[in-house]
């Protein structure tokens, strides 16, 4: 996405000095949703030919730019962006459609069906842009479509990043050049290293920086990484209080008691979560996938109604709440904006409709530490691993922080064992959960499991896992990307069939 986004700014700025690019459509296709279901619901769109749905499909197109062209305040130029869509004649059109995988998997087939509308329609769209997730993309999903894997950073990149960070930053007076020097050696030798992976990815190096340049180092695991950068984008509100006059007290008290917010927000994220990965089961049938990475967004209504049991109940100070973060960069980003009657004669105040977290790992991570809440954390593990595959990184991201930041490998022990009971496994959620155990056992180690004397746990527990995890790949159960993930795990473990790996005594 942000890839994309890059490149739509610099073809518009290209444009405006006169330069010959593309003129950049950008649709966010979350926002397409409820029209395609709309659609995909009309008995009539149902039985039409196929001339009437090809229009009906372009119309819908049609209706989102007009829409975004109004809420930036260019209505009058509609008629000449469909124009140039359609003819080409003043110029070719590129056409970027952003988050294929947010779209619901039953009507992923009725929006391919309408690009390719499009396509043949417009003469003027001389390139089209698609972006998806990897992991819920498939050979052939877009026919005619050239599938490329966005590139990590590499090393070259990541050095470059890192210098023109700094250099940034003494050039802004926030640091002299020696300090400046030294910190691009010390965190290019940190991305080189061990944090290699989380370095390759653009969003993550960028929080890495923010954190390095406060801290001055960078852990070693991604939960301490994650921790760390929400400690920094909660700062920013809670720096952000300082700056006004005469904020409620109530308000006020909330942003200076840090634990308190980082278990709203825990609980929001928490929220998202479950509700994108409920829409998902409501649509699909027993027998498909669900509906993995759709990003619904969370209503500010539900927001309020999740703030108010939070905050006792007080709803006015659930609404200042979102007020002030409306206006500030950090964990909760405001997106779609309604007017509202403000108490002042004619006077509105631009409010979001909708709230998401700016990445989804933050939602992850957050919705992970609050299934690790109360004495009943492994009930918790276990209701959601029989909920889909849209739960396994949250979770993996919860048992990592109970073993990384909670120091707490008991915990991460008794999930474990729960998760690959001695009763046999006989169905996909419980096939799942063996995958899910296992992978929390690599963060264990064998010899850390080997040492616990638990009754069906500890070596008993090992030759249980190992056993199932050698018998997975055999079972129609799970997708491919679970079965390699459960061979990844194994071989981490240390896989028992004769032959396969080395022993350590030869």
């Amino acid at each position: 996405s942000t890839f994309v986004r890059q490149l739509t700014v610099r073809c518009a700025d290209g444009l405006l000095h006169g330069q010959a690019r593309p003129l950049p459509i950008f649709v966010v296709l979350h926002e397409l949703i409820e029209a395609l279901d709309a659609l995909a619901r009309s008995p009539d769109f149902q039985q039409a030919r196929q001339r009437d749905r090809r229009k009906q499909l372009l119309a819908l197109f049609q209706t989102e730019w007009t829409r975004r062209l109004d809420e930036w305040g260019a209505a009058e130029f509609a008629d000449e962006l469909v124009g140039r869509a359609k003819t080409g004649k003043e110029g070719e059109v590129l056409l970027v459609l952003d988050g294929l995988d947010e779209i619901p998997e039953r009507l992923r087939p009725l929006l391919i069906e309408a690009i390719q509308a499009l396509g043949n329609a417009y003469a003027g769209i001389t390139q089209v842009i698609v972006t998806c997730r990897s992991r819920s993309y498939w050979e052939g999903m877009l026919p005619g479509y050239t599938a490329t894997t966005l590139a990590v950073f590499t090393n070259e990149q990541i050095a470059n990043f890192v210098t023109a960070w700094y250099r940034t930053q003494q050039r802004l007076g926030r640091m002299d050049q020696r300090r400046a020097d030294q910190n691009i050696v010390n965190l290019q030798s940190a991305a080189h290293t061990n944090l290699r992976e989380l370095a390759s990815n653009p969003m993550l190096l960028t929080t890495m920086t923010i954190i390095h340049q406060r801290e001055t180092r960078l852990p070693d695991q991604r939960v301490e990484l994650y921790n760390l950068a929400v400690d920094v984008l909660m700062k920013r509100w809670q720096q952000g209080k300082d700056q006004i006059n005469n904020l409620p007290p109530q308000l006020d008290a909330l942003l200076a008691d840090s634990r308190r917010l980082r278990l709203i927000l825990e609980q929001l994220a928490y929220a998202a979560h479950r509700t994108q990965a409920a829409s998902g089961r409501k649509a699909a049938h027993d027998n498909e996938e669900t509906e993995k990475g759709r990003q619904q967004p969370l209503r500010r209504g539900d927001l309020l109604v999740l703030l108010e049991s939070q905050l006792e109940n007080d709803t006015q100070l659930a609404n200042e709440f979102l007020d002030y973060i409306d206006h500030r960069a950090g964990l909760l980003v405001g997106r779609g904006g309604v007017a509202e009657q403000g108490h002042a004669a004619g006077a509105t105040n631009l409010k979001p409709q909708t709230y998401s977290f700016p990445h989804r790992t933050f939602q992850e991570y957050l919705a992970g530490c609050h299934m690790n809440l109360g004495r009943d954390y492994i009930r918790t593990y276990l209701r959601h691993v029989n909920e889909g595959d849209y739960w396994r990184v949250a979770a993996l991201l919860g048992a990592e922080e109970l073993f990384y930041n909670n120091r707490n490998p008991n915990a991460v022990l008794d999930l474990a064992y729960a998760l690959c009971p001695v009763s046999e496994p006989e169905t996909k959620e419980d096939w799942r959960s063996v995958v899910w155990s296992a992978q929390m056992a690599t963060l264990l180690g064998r010899k850390t499991i080997a040492a616990d004397d638990k009754p069906d746990g500890g070596q008993t527990y090992l030759d249980r896992l190992l056993k199932r995890l050698v018998q997975l790949p055999h079972t129609s159960y799970l997708t491919m990307t679970e079965r390699a993930e459960a061979g990844q795990a194994l071989g981490q473990l240390g896989d028992p069939r004769p032959g396969v790996g080395v022993q350590n005594d030869l």
